[in-house]
């Protein structure tokens, strides 16, 4: 792949990376602790993990 997809891809990331730390610090800051969204937070960074992964694998190509 050409080095204008590679960043394409890096700067998705980014803004990915960023939604879900927003997202993160907002749960963190609203959230109480008997309403479960324990699993939110641990979803998001999963998805944040596999969108990581993803993208290195896709550059390799």
């Amino acid at each position: 792949m050409n080095n204008s997809n590679n960043l394409d891809y890096f700067t998705l990331y980014i803004i990915f990376s960023i939604a879900f730390m927003l997202i993160t610090l907002l749960v963190i800051l609203i959230a109480k602790p008997s309403t479960g969204l324990g699993e939110v937070l641990v979803t998001i960074n999963l998805l944040n993990a596999l969108v990581w992964l993803a993208i290195n694998l896709v550059n390799r190509l």
